[in-house]
């Protein structure tokens, strides 16, 4: 199961323009048992100075096959996504995304192509938006698209889809509220080596509202934050945490330019 580059906009095997900057993988847990693990790769375009970030994830599923993920994730020098691709293979079962954004008219094309059927849509964009993928590279990228106010909470709309092996609806724009814990940068142990790292909480539910509401945070269900433990390069996660479930960084690779 591959991707296939010559459809993107960002020419990843052109040497003299395009350079890989980063490599490394990821672990995903459940409490303490692994469950999955994945290898990316991140491109940068000189000219254009775009970005691409690829992923590959191996998983188990409870039934014991092989659960294959491939994605691409293409921003342009605005960090407006312009090209995602998810690919994903289980037993019998295969389904692939893909979005393509048009600057002409700041439209976003949506394709799914499963087992039997294509399914494609538009969706208007007017705002700036990000599309969540399952794999941890580019779960954390939208930090890095805007200036944080650290007096408040910061708004963010995800483009999300619930398709999985057969199309079911179109994308929902999700908002989420993320907080920045930490102003400066705190220690933090990884793989037995410290490294620098910036401390955000993320939530689907902006507490600073709930606070001005007729409800007080005491009165509403709680519910815990996605907390993240961000490195310095290109908004690229050390920690993701949620519950009982983490991805922890387990190498990453500074290439030379």
């Amino acid at each position: 199961m591959c991707i296939n580059f010559n459809f993107f906009i960002m020419n990843i095997n052109d040497k003299t323009q395009v350079k890989k900057i980063y490599r490394g993988s990821f672990q995903y847990y459940q409490e303490s048992t692994l469950y999955a693990e994945d290898t990316f790769e991140v491109f940068k375009d000189t000219k254009l100075q775009a970005f691409a970030f690829i992923s590959n994830m191996h998983s188990r599923a409870p039934s014991g096959e092989l659960l294959q993920i491939s994605t691409y994730y293409e921003v342009n020098k605005n960090q407006i996504p312009v090209q995602v691709e998810i690919i994903k293979k289980l037993g019998n079962k295969n389904a692939t995304e893909s979005y393509t954004y048009d600057p002409v008219n700041s439209s976003l094309q949506y394709k799914f192509i499963g087992k039997k059927v294509t399914t494609e849509h538009s969706m208007n964009t007017n705002q700036k938006y990000h599309i969540t993928l399952p794999t941890a590279l580019t779960s954390t990228l939208f930090l890095g698209t805007k200036k944080f106010d650290t007096t408040s909470t910061n708004e963010f709309f995800f483009l999300v889809s619930n398709n999985q092996w057969i199309f079911k609806a179109p994308q929902t724009v999700r908002p989420v509220y993320v907080k920045k814990i930490s102003d400066t940068s705190e220690n933090l142990t990884v793989n037995k080596n410290i490294v620098q790292t910036i401390r955000y909480e993320l939530s689907e539910i902006n507490d600073w509202e709930t606070k001005k509401g007729s409800k007080t945070l005491e009165e509403e269900k709680p519910v815990p934050p996605i907390e993240i433990f961000l490195s310095s390069h290109i908004a690229i996660p050390y920690i993701v945490k949620y519950n009982n479930t983490s991805i922890k960084i387990k190498q990453l690779n500074f290439m030379d330019e």
